[in-house]
């Protein structure tokens, strides 16, 4: 299993970034951006991170599993892992992705979003997603929204969203976390995620990361209202 450190990794790539004439600098970041994504995660999570988003649904209940879905290399599930170590309430880390890679911070099963029908009860789990897919220029991913749907389809009523929302899931994905998903007020005061912005790789969008904890609204919101006056 690999265990290094996501933040530091960066860190030291920005140092040596600096000391490059500035024609250099954006193609150095591009990749190393790139092989920190496919080693690491889409999202420079810590253990401190997870650990406030820990503390803020122990709050609301005991829990003992978190399912992860989209987990690439699990390094995002390894911070809460430990976490929930450190905070002496261990949970069980299931995660799972289309193509999980050879070596991973945890132990990553191939699997789709149906997978999640096939754990039974996860009223005592919490969903996590993080950077879940938009898709392509041909095609919306909608595994998001089926992943969601499949959660809650077993009972799952806390879910923790990272990611641009900008750049992340799709469509049906925000339209049910509006209407059917609490935002936590309380995630407005974590501690910033440290991001890989995008201008200092040549990309327009794409980077602004944020963290989100939801729980299922009892009764769902109606669809907002289109009708104008004139």
């Amino acid at each position: 299993m690999q265990h290094k450190d996501y933040l530091q990794y960066k860190k030291t790539i920005e140092r040596h970034c600096a000391e490059l004439p500035k024609g250099l600098q954006c193609p150095l970041m591009y990749e190393a951006h790139r092989w920190g994504v496919s080693r690491f995660a889409w999202s420079i999570m810590t253990v401190a991170n997870a650990t406030e988003i820990l503390q803020l649904l122990f709050k609301q209940r005991s829990f003992d599993m978190i399912v992860s879905m989209g987990a690439g290399a699990g390094y995002v599930e390894h911070t809460f892992r430990q976490a929930a170590q450190e905070l002496e309430q261990p949970l069980q880390v299931l995660a799972f992705d289309d193509n999980p890679p050879r070596n991973c911070h945890v132990e990553v099963s191939k699997g789709s979003p149906s997978a999640i029908a096939t754990l039974g009860d996860q009223s005592g789990s919490i969903l996590l997603l993080c950077w879940p897919p938009f898709g392509d220029a041909h095609t919306t991913s909608t595994m998001a929204s089926d992943a969601t749907t499949a959660f809650v389809a077993q009972g799952g009523k806390y879910m923790i969203y990272i990611g641009d929302v900008h750049a992340t899931g799709d469509c049906k994905f925000h339209e049910l976390l509006w209407s059917n998903w609490e935002l936590y007020p309380e995630t407005q005061w974590f501690q910033p995620l440290e991001v890989w912005v995008p201008e200092s790789m040549g990309l327009l969008y794409g980077g602004y990361d944020s963290i989100g904890v939801y729980k299922l609204r009892d009764k769902p919101l109606p669809p907002p209202s289109t009708t104008s006056t004139s």
